[in-house]
């Protein structure tokens, strides 16, 4: 496990490629909608990584991803949060 520690003003996807760098033999990245830019996307392609991230919702071409990997990053997600003794991340109304 790498852990990197940023001001709390920094965007995740400013940090993802060198995380990404850091860590060999990437075939998938799952992550989520906060990495979609168009550099960090080019980046991945460079390195021959396949993202599995969904476009923004803000997007013009919308962007085709695989929706059950999608499902299971939330899956894991969740039970990080568990074992961390954090409750479930509930969306605010």
């Amino acid at each position: 496990m790498v852990l990197i520690l940023t001001p709390g003003n920094t965007a995740d996807w400013v940090m993802a490629q060198e995380c990404v760098s850091l860590i060999p033999g990437i075939k998938e990245l799952l992550a989520g909608k906060g990495y979609d830019t168009d550099a960090f996307r080019a980046f991945l392609k460079d390195q021959k990584i396949k993202p599995v991230t969904p476009g923004k919702s803000n997007r013009k071409k919308r962007i085709r991803h695989d929706k059950s990997a999608d499902k299971n990053r939330n899956r894991h997600r969740a039970l990080l949060r568990k074992a961390q003794g954090l409750p479930p991340h509930r969306h605010a109304l």
